[in-house]
């Protein structure tokens, strides 16, 4: 996929990512997709992209929560 599917909600450990994506993103399980965040790289702040795999997907009421690894 070459757009952003949403952001991370939550780190649950430095494998697993806690994400909401858009409603209309076509995300389906174990696609591969990336999320945008900041990180620190040589003690500054840079804008990196995290590459991952979805292991699940869950309807929650602002959005939807899928894992990725």
């Amino acid at each position: 996929m070459a757009n952003e599917v949403g952001f991370i909600v939550n780190v649950e450990s430095p494998l697993v990512y806690i994400v909401s994506i858009k409603r209309n993103s076509g995300v389906n399980r174990y696609d591969y997709v990336y999320i945008p965040m900041r990180d620190y790289v040589d003690d500054k702040e840079v804008n990196v992209n995290v590459l991952g795999q979805v292991l699940w997907i869950r309807r929650e009421p602002i959005g939807l929560g899928l894992m990725v690894t």
